[in-house]
Formats: structure tokens, sequence, C-alpha cells
């Protein structure tokens, strides 16, 4: 389960993207097959952008100031100074991430931290970002998030796993594969894998028919490099 503060820090720039996004749709597979307008007519509007960014009590941007007047209230005031009366993203952000060392531990916490994930999650789904991959530790089978630039695998029970390394080791005894095996093996594009080939002259191991396959190992050594 990823940090709090990493959704904290991601709330601003997520809310941007929304807002940037109203009426002109990102890059996305369904964006283009749901909606036909004619040309010269206003898009429609999207009611869930405008649940996400009102700015009155119902508003996320305000359930989430108010966290911040009761974490105040609670603390008496002893922790940094509440955000503006008229919140914004980068204020409220900011607010919960410096106090969170204290409210984490206290009975509040637990519903703080759902509201903050619920938020996040319909900030991202607004935005029509597709949801981080989902990953499971090869030791325990926990729950786990890639860090350090999908280097390394971390898991709720604490092990940290060179990701890489474990990727080339399980594929030194594998059988050479085809392009479009190796990039949903490794989890890239296939145009991607074609110029790690053609940059450092792979030759395939064999050929069947028109098919080319390479060995998976030397493959990825271009990754890790």
């Amino acid at each position: 389960m990823r940090p709090i503060t990493h959704m904290l820090a991601e709330l601003p720039n997520l809310a941007a993207e929304v807002f940037l996004t109203w009426t002109t749709p990102n890059p996305a597979p369904k964006a283009d097959r749901t909606i036909r307008s004619v040309p010269g007519s206003r898009p429609p509007t999207r009611l869930d952008v405008w649940d996400a960014l009102r700015p009155d009590q119902k508003g996320d941007l305000r359930l989430l100031h108010g966290w911040c007047i009761t974490i105040d209230e609670v603390s008496d005031g002893e922790l940094a100074p509440i955000p503006e009366q008229t919140p914004t993203w980068n204020g409220v952000a900011r607010y919960l991430t410096e106090t969170w060392p204290w409210w984490r531990t206290h009975e509040l916490a637990d519903d703080c931290h759902h509201e903050i994930r619920q938020v996040h999650g319909r900030l991202r789904s607004r935005a029509r970002i597709p949801p981080p991959p989902r990953y499971r530790c090869p030791r325990c089978g926990d729950r786990a998030h890639m860090r350090d630039n999908n280097s390394w695998l971390s898991c709720d029970s604490g092990h940290t796993i060179d990701h890489r390394a474990e990727i080339a080791r399980a594929m030194a005894t594998r059988p050479p594969m085809t392009v479009g095996q190796i990039a949903a093996e490794l989890g890239v594009k296939r145009d991607t894998i074609k110029k790690w080939i053609a940059r450092r002259g792979i030759e395939p191991v064999t050929v069947r028919g028109r098919v080319r396959l390479f060995d998976v190992e030397e493959v990825q050594r271009m990754r890790v490099a």
C-alpha cells in the first residue's frame, strides 16, 4: 500500500490535471469512443469533474480542509498554522503532510487515511490516469510496490527485493521469445524492445518461419545497463 505522504504530494498535480483536461480528453483507450461531438459544439459537462473540483462544502478539497481544521482543533493549535480559510490543494496537502507525524498515531488517523485515499483515487480516475500496476512479493506473496525508478520492490511485510536482478535470474533459464513476448514479460512497449535490439545489434537465437526469437537474458541486460 502506498504511503499517505506520497499520495498527499500528488494531490495538487492530480487536481490540476483534472482541471486542465475537463473539456479535452487525455489520451486513453475509451476517451474517443464514448462521446461524439458535433464540430463547433461545446463538449458535455462532466459532472464527475465538477464534483471533484466544486468549491462548496461537498467538494473533495473542502473535505480534506475539514480534516485540517479537525487536526488543528484536536492538537489545540500546537502544530503548523492552519491553511487559509479559502483552501488550496497545495496548502491542504502541505498541512496534512507536515502534521502527519503527529496525527498518524491519533485515533482519527484511520478515518483520515481513508478519506485521503478516496480523494486520491477519485482524482486519478477523473484525470483518466490508469491505476498503478499491482505487484506481489516473490518471497511472501504480500502486496508490494515499486520504488527507485522501478529497480526495487518493497512489500508490506518489509522485504526489499532487487526487482531487475530477480527478473534477470528468472529469465536466464527461459527459452527464446518473440519481441512481443519479451515486451509483455518486461512490461515495456514492443517498440522499446526493438530499439534495444537494434542499438546493441542483438541477433536472434533462432528463426521460426518469419518469426525471430531472442535470448531473453541478453535483451534484459539492455534494461539493467
